[in-house]
Order: C-alpha cells, then sequence, then structure tokens
C-alpha cells in the first residue's frame, strides 16, 4: 500500500502541474521535482536516457537516479556511469521483442562496452514489448499526426483477448527467456548453432512441460498476426 500510495501521489503531483507546461524548461523541472519527491521517500527513481541527455531533468540527481539506455547510436551505459549515474541496458536492437531480432539478437554481453571500475554501476538489463501493434489507432491516439493503422489493430478487441495472448506470447517467449539468460550468465563462446540447440531442447521443452505457450522453433515466424504461417484471424 505504501508504495501505491506513493506512485499515485506521484502521478497526482505530476497531473496537477501539466496543465502549466509552457517550455522544455518547464517540462525538465516538473521531471526534476517528481524525481527528488521520489528521492526524499526513499525511493529510486528511473528514467529514459532522454531525461539526463534530452530534457535534462535528471541534472544534480546524479547518483540518486537509475538511467535506461534504450538507442544503439545514444547514451551507452558506459557513458551514463561516467555522468554519474547507475544503468540498465535495454538497447532497442537487442532488446524490443516487437523490433523482432531474433534469438541471436537477444544474445548479447550487456556489459561489452563497461571496464572493471563501472561494472557495479551497471544494474541489468530490461526487456520490452511494446504494443502499439495492436491499438486500433497509430499510438493509440496519443501522437495528432496520420499515421498507418496498425498492423495488430484487429486483435484490439476484447472479443480477440484469446488470440490476442497467442500473439503476444508468441512474440515474447522464448525470446525473453533468451534475453534474461544472457543477463545472468553471458558466455562469449555460445555460437548460434548451440544457442538454438540450447533453447529449443531446453528452455522449450520446460515451457511445454509446464503448458507456456511460446513461438515453438527457432524455424518458426512469430509475428503480431501469424504463427509459423497460421494467421490468428479467421
Amino acid at each position: 500500500m505504501r508504495l501505491a500510495s506513493l506512485c499515485f501521489a506521484s502521478l497526482r503531483f505530476a497531473s496537477l502541474r501539466l496543465a502549466s507546461l509552457r517550455s522544455a524548461q518547464d517540462i525538465a523541472n516538473l521531471e526534476h521535482e517528481v524525481m527528488q519527491n521520489l528521492i526524499d521517500h526513499g525511493r529510486t527513481p528511473v528514467g529514459w536516457a532522454e531525461v539526463f541527455y534530452a530534457s535534462g531533468g535528471a541534472k544534480g540527481l546524479e547518483g540518486q537516479v537509475v538511467i535506461n539506455s534504450w538507442q544503439s547510436s545514444g547514451a551507452r551505459p558506459a557513458q551514463i556511469e561516467k555522468d554519474g549515474f547507475d544503468a540498465i541496458e535495454s538497447d532497442s536492437s537487442h532488446y524490443y521483442l516487437d523490433d523482432k531480432y531474433g534469438w541471436a539478437a537477444a544474445w548479447h554481453n550487456i556489459g561489452d562496452d563497461d571496464d572493471a571500475s563501472q561494472e557495479k554501476k551497471l544494474r541489468g538489463g530490461e526487456v520490452s514489448m511494446w504494443t502499439d501493434a495492436y491499438c486500433y489507432i497509430g499510438q493509440c491516439g496519443g501522437i495528432h499526426i496520420d499515421i498507418p493503422t496498425p498492423v495488430g489493430h484487429e486483435l484490439y478487441p476484447p472479443t480477440m483477448d484469446e488470440q490476442f495472448s497467442a500473439s503476444f506470447n508468441g512474440m515474447v517467449w522464448p525470446t525473453a527467456a533468451v534475453a534474461g539468460g544472457s543477463f545472468w550468465n553471458y558466455d562469449a563462446d555460445m555460437t548460434q548453432e548451440m544457442l538454438i540447440d540450447s533453447v529449443e531442447n531446453g528452455v522449450l521443452k520446460r515451457f511445454k512441460e509446464r503448458s507456456l505457450d511460446s513461438c515453438p522453433s527457432y524455424a518458426c515466424v512469430c509475428d503480431e498476426l501469424t504463427r509459423c504461417g497460421e494467421s490468428y484471424i479467421i
């Protein structure tokens, strides 16, 4: 209850300020105040890289805020750590499951640009499955520009919950498990062939034993609308 109340209080605090935002500096000030409020309550704020490298809202909070590094061409964990923050690696070219880079991309050393002095400042990795492609309109109406209807919009209605669940599980698993394995115990000697064998004869076997849904093999393509060539929409 304490955490829920704190989150509600921070969100209410932010919402009360939204109407007064007039500039980029106003946004930075709001971000800074929200993060400071969390810190004052003994919590650790986590923000995307933009909270320091774009808006600047995290300036002055070095060592108290954790920065999430999601852009392969943006601020990487080593740079974030040099700038005084702990970091989380969530490089979109490896760990954004909706981008469908696959198992091999998810097997990645999250500490590849850290030196020994920085290792303890890397908190770990994060995998994301963004569901924008399932919205009934682009960005669920959050961006007021003309963008194409999302590819998976037919799975948006509640009547399609079963199909949506299968689609979502097929895109998340077992790729997220591969990423988790690399976060925990990355092995640079693991070849793609070894990885495929380990997942198909280890991870997927255990999934099946536990009746957990997932994309069934490396050769099978699982996306928003199909699994192994079979459409979710009849």
